[in-house]
């Protein structure tokens, strides 16, 4: 079976504390207005530190699954945080090795946050139909990380 493996980094200042912009990342009730195609998230275990659960339905080229999120790490200090997340991917078949890994960290800079967004995708080819290539799923993801990040610098300052 043939996989896209994505890689997306990408930076911002967000003239917010690092308390705000940890808080509202953090909050899973939230996830849903900076992940565009992620909704119904329901708690499984715990309320978003490490190692809560979390199911929710998500999106992708016009097909829709349950998704399983994992905190995997949640810190947070003055200085900045880091919280971390592992997505499985519910395709129904055990063959097919869906996952994406997602990391947040912020780092308080001259009255706001640097704020840097890490996503690491692997999805099989087939899933799609072929409706993708590694190029043009790897523009797909870099444009919906760009909203992502604006999304996030916009609620965060407000």
């Amino acid at each position: 079976m043939g996989y896209i493996k994505s890689h997306v980094k990408k930076s911002i200042f967000i003239n917010a504390p690092v308390e705000k912009v940890s808080r509202y990342l953090g909050t899973p009730e939230n996830w849903a207005q900076f992940h565009d195609n992620l909704s119904g998230i329901k708690p499984i275990s715990g309320k978003g530190g490490l190692g809560s659960v979390f199911k929710a339905d998500y999106a992708m080229a016009e097909e829709h699954g349950p998704v399983e999120i994992l905190i995997t790490q949640s810190d947070l200090a003055p200085e900045g945080f880091i919280l971390k997340s592992a997505v499985s991917v519910d395709t129904m078949d055990p063959a097919e090795d869906s996952y994406v890994r997602q990391s947040y960290i912020g780092v308080a800079k001259e009255n706001g946050t640097e704020f840097t967004f890490e996503e690491v995708q692997n999805v099989p080819i087939e899933r799609f139909g072929g409706r993708f290539d590694k190029e043009s799923y790897q523009a797909l993801r870099e444009k919906s990380s760009e909203k992502l990040m604006e999304t996030i610098k916009k609620s965060c300052e407000a």
